[in-house]
Parts: structure tokens; sequence; C-alpha cells
């Protein structure tokens, strides 16, 4: 495809501006001087295949097209890290140093490690590479000339513009902002692709777009959205609420114009759904599987819909049993339950650490840990239970042997290289392998890391299960120096491990609730 065309698919559709005539050729003029600069460089890392050079120009100019027409997205995402860490741009921004323009070289700098960093994942490039730097600053001085006395109308901002009367309006932009636009379409794909066998579905661009954080401080589509918007404060708050939608079954009680009557038959309760012109697809006694979010104090579908003629009581008995299995879901809605998990983790979380005296036990390797946690489970099991109390505890689970078993995976009871338990006072066990290099980092203080050790570091940091709750905790043991001295972090600065943690575990900042369940 031509730059022309890389350009064109991303556009929102059937709205056009001014601008859109004048950015071709100043991408096309940008890909140039990109692929000269960059041919020049002494390290590779920075050469890209032809398609990736052109999609970076883009990028590059898009991005250029948000500042120069005030559409917001970077300005948001900059509002954020102002909010999060008292800096627009964490590491390439010392503490008290300002932006001094608008297409301002260490914008660039940061907006290019980001590109890097999702077309190369491979590799680890140091937020001050020079060449990182030299590269920014040829941009900062192309884009500086290019957009001046340029028009400002866009295609974007038509769409930003338009109205936002029903969640659809505002799932319209979050579509296109999270599937399109410079800020988001890398992350986008790269969710596609891993979490996609063949045709994507419906449901897995949704869960992207209301759900998933990205590396971008952790932030999701809907809260860069949110900051957009001209919506009042209560609409924000709904929208950035759309990543615990009320996935549920739903009996349809009563249907009128434009909504129907729901009964939710997990915890209850009744949800008034706006069902527009779709109405008549739904039919009273039927059972709906699906997802709501709130807008503007009604219900509305997100996602597709199962949806049932009817259902024996037994089956749907069967549902709710399936969905209480479900803690991340069911504590959204059920409160009553998660207040009841609540308390039941705080026990258990004393417990474990009355046990091991410490919310961190370390074991040489997993069958070590699994047999360590049956004993725990048999002493907690005869402390705190009565004889009649562990007999009928037994016979409610059907027990055959009286106290819970626990069950591990195979991988990791072979796990042979070290294995934590860490409890996060929060949700539960948190569980960590590859342990004893993890460790062994830490304790250096950042000298002497192997290439082991700092990669154990790197996947500490980035995995997905492993809470910013349960690194604070290392730190406090061993100090922070491994890491920044992993990721290649020169700058010492009291917000630069929070931005770590934000970037790769985003996700655990936003709402969260114990693992286990209540029944």
């Amino acid at each position: 495809m031509t730059v022309e065309q890389l350009f064109l698919k991303n556009r929102p559709e059937d709205l056009k501006g001014q601008i859109e005539i004048a950015l071709p050729s100043r991408i096309k003029k940008l890909y140039k001087l990109l692929q000269k600069t960059i041919y020049s460089f002494r390290y590779e890392a920075f050469v890209l295949p032809p398609e990736e050079l052109k999609e970076l120009s883009i990028i590059l100019i898009e991005f250029a097209e948000d500042l120069y027409c005030n559409l917001g997205f970077w300005k948001a995402y900059e509002d954020y890290n102002v909010e999060f860490f008292n800096t627009p741009l964490p590491i390439v921004l010392d503490p008290e140093e300002k932006i001094d323009n608008l297409f301002s070289s260490k914008r660039i700098q940061f907006l290019l490690h980001h590109v890097y960093e999702k077309m190369k994942p491979e590799l680890l490039i140091k937020y001050s590479h020079s060449e990182l730097i030299q590269l920014s600053e040829k941009v900062s001085v192309f884009l500086t000339g290019s957009f001046a006395n340029i028009p400002k109308t866009s295609g974007i901002s038509k769409l930003l513009s338009s109205t936002n009367a029903e969640a659809g309006d505002v799932k319209r932009k979050l579509l296109w902002l999270g599937r399109n636009s410079y800020l988001f379409r890398l992350s986008f794909n790269e969710y596609i692709e891993e979490n996609s066998s063949g045709e994507v579905e419906i449901n897995t661009i949704d869960d992207f777009l209301c759900s998933q954080n990205t590396t971008l401080s952790g932030l999701g589509v809907i809260d860069v959205l949110a900051n957009c918007l001209e919506i009042t404060a209560e609409e924000k708050k709904d929208l950035r609420s759309w990543y615990e939608r009320h996935q549920s079954a739903y009996k349809v009680i009563k249907t009128e114009e434009t909504e129907i009557m729901t009964l939710n038959i997990v915890n209850n309760k009744e949800y008034i759904i706006n069902t527009g012109e779709f109405t008549s697809q739904f039919k009273e006694h039927c059972v709906i599987l699906g997802s709501l979010i709130p807008w503007n104090r009604e219900w509305y579908w997100s996602g597709t819909q199962s949806k049932y003629k009817t259902l024996p009581d037994e089956a749907i008995s069967d549902i709710r049993k399936d969905f209480l299995n479900k803690p991340a879901i069911i504590y959204r809605y059920c409160k009553d339950l998660l207040q009841e998990a609540i308390e039941i983790n705080k026990v258990q979380c004393e417990r474990f650490t009355d046990y091991y005296n410490d919310d961190i036990a370390e074991f040489p390797d997993g069958l070590s840990m699994a047999a360590s946690e049956q004993k725990r489970s048999k002493s907690i099991f005869k402390k705190y239970l009565s004889k009649k109390e562990q007999k009928d505890f037994a016979k409610k689970h059907k027990l055959k042997n009286g106290a819970p078993h626990y069950t591990y995976s195979e991988k990791l009871i072979n796990e042979s290289e070290g294995v934590a338990l860490f409890y996060n006072s929060d949700e539960g066990i948190e569980i960590a392998v590859f342990f004893d290099y993890i460790l062994n980092a830490f304790k250096k203080r950042g000298k002497d890391l192997t290439d082991d050790e700092t990669e154990s570091i790197m996947g500490f940091i980035k995995a997905y299960n492993l809470s910013p709750n349960f690194v604070k905790r290392m730190i406090k043991d061993y100090g922070e120096e491994s890491i920044l001295k992993s990721f290649m972090i020169e700058k010492e600065d009291k917000n630069t491990i929070d931005y770590l943690l934000r970037k790769y575990k985003g996700h655990f900042y936003r709402n969260r609730y114990p693992t286990l369940t209540v029944r």
C-alpha cells in the first residue's frame, strides 16, 4: 500500500476536513527524512522495514496533527502523567523541566520510545539513547516547519464533536480511537493478534476498548477518550467505569418501545436496558447472556449477546453457580458477597503471615512449596475449626480427607529455580517463579547483574499476575537499584518506579477484588 492509502485507511469513515489533503505529502517527506537519518546511525536497532517505517512516519504526522488541531489525545496522556507522577513525561523530563514548544523533541522522544517498544519488542532501548535523542530533534524541526499555516479542520475533530447522547455514540468514538488512532492502534493490533485465532471477534475488540490497559502509563482507551470529550464529570465517571462491565445472565421481565426491564439472575436486581430500535429482538421470559455498561443513568449492551427463548430453572441455577465461581466479575455488582470476601481474605492473610512469620514465603522449588501449603492447610483446618465444623465443612465441599487439598499445575510443581508466595492483602496469594534469580538480582542492588538476573527482574516487573504490592515489598527489603539498572534508567526520581509499575501493571490501579469465591 502507498503511504497515502495507509494514512486514509485509519481516518474516520465519511468524515473529512481540509487537513486530510495536506498531510500525505508531509508524510512522504518525513519518511525520506527518517530513512536518511536512521540509516546514518551507528546502531542498527533503529532500522525498520519499509512498511514499518511508513507506519512510523504516519504516526508522527498524526501525533503532530493531534497537537496542532488540539484534538486532545496527547494532552490527555500528559495530564494523566502529571496527576500520577507530577510530570507530563516521566524519565524523559527532569522533575522541574517544562515542555518548551508544541512539537517538543522531548515529546517526540517519548513517543518514539513507545513506538519502537511495540515494533521491536525484543529490544530494550534506553529512553536517553543518544541516537533516539538525535532522531527526536530532527523530527521536531521537521514538524515545526511542516505545520506552519495549514488548515486545522479535521475529520477526527468532527467525530469528537458529534453527539454523546447515547452509549452507541460514545462507542463509535471509542472504536475509532482504540483501533485506528496513532496512540492505540499498535497496542490494538498486538492484542488482537495475541487473543484471536482467525476471524476477529466482536467481544475481543470490545474487551480491548473497554478493559485493557496499555503501556502508556497503564491507561486504557476509555481513560483517554474520557478526557477528550466535552462531557460532564458524571459521564466521565461512567465512561471510565466501562472496564467493569456487568457481565451476567439477564431474564427479560417486560419490554417497552425502546427499552427492556430485566432481572440479573446472579444478584437478583433489576436493570432497565436501553435497546433503542432493537427492542423487538428481545422477548419476555427469554434469558440473555451479555454485558452491560452505564451511560447517562441508563444501561446499554456492550459486545455481543447470547439469547435463549426459555430456560428451565435448573439451567438458570447452573448459570448462576458458574458466575459465582468468577469473583473478578461478580464482585463488580454483588457488593454483599464482595464484603464477605474482603472479611474472609483479611482473616486468610493474617493466618498466612502467622504461619510463615511474614507475608512472603520462599521455597527452593515448586514441589516443596506445594507440600508446605498442604501442610499449612491441614494446620489451619485443625487449629481454627472444631471437630463438628471440620466434619460439616468436609461434607459440604465433598472432601474425602478433611482439609482442603490444593492443586497446582505440573509446570509449577516441576519449577526448580525458586518459588515465592506473597500474600497480597488486597486480593490473595501471588506466586513468583524463577525467584532465585529475582532475589539474587535484588540483593546485588544493581551491581554486576547477570543476563539471567536482568531478565528475571524485567519479567518480575512485567508479570501480569504479580501486583505492585509484591514489587514494593521487595523494594522495601532490597531497594530499587536493580530495577533501574535492568531497565537502563539512569535518572533517579521518586516517581520512576511508580511509572514502571503503572506502565506494566496498569490493571492493578483500577478496582481489584479478592480472588477467593464466596457461595
